[in-house]
């Protein structure tokens, strides 16, 4: 009998030592290779679970990582499917948990008193009862610490280290054919002409004379997103960087620019913006300042544009459609399962206060003028223009194919820009001053 007394402390201790969670784990499921419906590669690691249309991975660095189910291949979406229905059938079967806290000190209790009348009791078959019984309570105290609570499970994830490319396309095929999107392993690529299909330049009160013009921000020169943001350790704020170059792009592929212009100053509340955020820059190359908040009503709850950091820029509203919750200091934040991104509205920094995510820098500029990098490039096809005191932007219309015409005011008289291009990408300018005076210029373009 001492020698069934022996098994049975040994086969108590193995139970506890052997049914926990983590071998469930092991045993559920093997580390795969995840891919995305084009075949790339999503990630390698263990499943973990499934939540509102969205499966949970543990990669291979231990993080966790949350994706679409739907933006998954065929394959992958079966698997996580079987999981789902396995782990449910499984929690099923298992003996429910008991939401005590006293029960894992009340085992102790219920052993020792069983070892108690063991030794106490002569008779032999009180001895066998008191053994059997303190098998039984080992094996129900072993599946109660096997049992798994999916109630514990977690409800918010470290950030992503990689973006669909799926979710950024999302965005930008609300205007296409205007704007035109490719990638690979590293980048999201936007292609556009910089020529907005809304309209332009009305509203300006502080003008330097410049138009805007077709940009080829195509091919090489394209702009780029990464795919895989990570947070910076220090990251960057726009009131002492950035001063140069895009920080974002938005939906409609148009660029947008700091706030505040390289001199330091807020674009928009000293008039150099139009009724629509935006500018031309000394390359004739139309660009926001203020996040595009006009283009929340055609984007049905998706981003209204992308950073250059690789985070997501929402309107007014969170993805699921309800109103904006509380900013951090980098105007964004993460909702629950969501990864990090900003949101734009009508008050400084009306963005993105400091670069959440890890940048490039251009090693040929410094702060607050540095930019970043990868960056297109714009080419002027005329030299800058001047300041133009008084001057007040009153109508930017179509004047047919490639043409346009911009009209003006100065201290109430008129003025106005007629200007058009060829196939050939000849450039004519007709400049009509107040006074009636009527000057012709050409340029050619690359």
């Amino acid at each position: 009998m001492k020698n069934t007394l022996i098994v049975t402390l040994l086969f108590c201790f193995n139970l506890g030592v052997q049914a926990h969670v983590g071998e469930h784990h092991n045993n559920q499921t093997h580390s795969r290779i995840w891919h995305f419906q084009d075949k790339t590669i999503a990630t390698e690691g263990y499943f973990l679970y499934a939540k509102d249309e969205k499966v949970f991975i543990e990669n291979k660095a231990r993080k966790i990582q949350s994706y679409d189910i739907n933006a998954l291949s065929w394959v992958d979406k079966n698997f996580v499917k079987r999981r789902v229905e396995e782990i449910s059938k499984l929690n099923q079967s298992t003996i429910p948990q008991i939401e005590n806290k006293a029960f894992d000190n009340s085992i102790l209790y219920v052993l020792a008193i069983t070892f108690l009348l063991f030794f106490l009791r002569k008779s032999k078959r009180m001895q066998q009862i008191s053994v059997g019984f303190a098998i039984i309570t080992c094996v129900f105290y072993a599946c109660k610490k096997a049992t798994v609570d999916t109630t514990t499970m977690p409800t918010t994830t470290t950030t992503s280290s990689i973006t669909i490319p799926a979710t950024i396309d999302a965005s930008y095929s609300v205007f296409k054919p205007d704007v035109s999107t490719r990638w690979d392993a590293a980048y999201f690529y936007i292609e556009s002409n910089g020529l907005p299909t809304h309209n332009m330049m009305v509203g300006i009160t502080n003008w330097q004379q410049q138009v805007p013009i077709p940009q080829n921000y195509t091919g090489t020169n394209a702009w780029s997103i990464p795919l895989k943001p990570a947070f910076a350790t220090s990251p960057l704020s726009t009131k002492t960087n950035f001063m140069k170059g895009a920080i974002a792009i938005a939906a409609n592929g148009i660029p947008i620019f700091n706030p505040l212009n390289n001199r330091g100053e807020d674009s928009y509340l000293i008039g150099e913006l139009d009724q629509w955020g935006g500018h031309c820059g000394k390359a004739d190359d139309y660009h926001y300042h203020v996040p595009p908040l006009h283009l929340e009503s055609k984007m049905n709850n998706k981003p209204i544009a992308w950073a250059l950091d690789g985070y997501a820029v929402y309107g007014s509203k969170e993805a699921d459609g309800t109103t904006m919750q509380t900013l951090d200091q980098y105007h964004g934040h993460s909702i629950g399962t969501e990864v990090y991104h900003y949101h734009g509205n009508t008050t400084y920094p009306y963005m993105i206060g400091s670069m959440r995510g890890k940048v490039s820098l251009d090693p040929n500029t410094a702060a607050p003028e540095n930019q970043i990098l990868p960056q297109a490039l714009t080419t002027p096809i005329r030299p800058p223009g001047n300041p133009l005191n008084g001057a007040s932007i009153t109508t930017f219309a179509s004047a047919g194919t490639n043409s346009y015409n911009l009209e003006y005011t100065v201290s109430s008289k008129k003025a106005s820009i007629k200007y058009s291009w060829d196939n050939a990408k000849k450039y004519t300018f007709i400049f009509t001053d107040t006074d009636g005076k009527t000057t012709t210029q050409t340029y050619q373009g690359k």
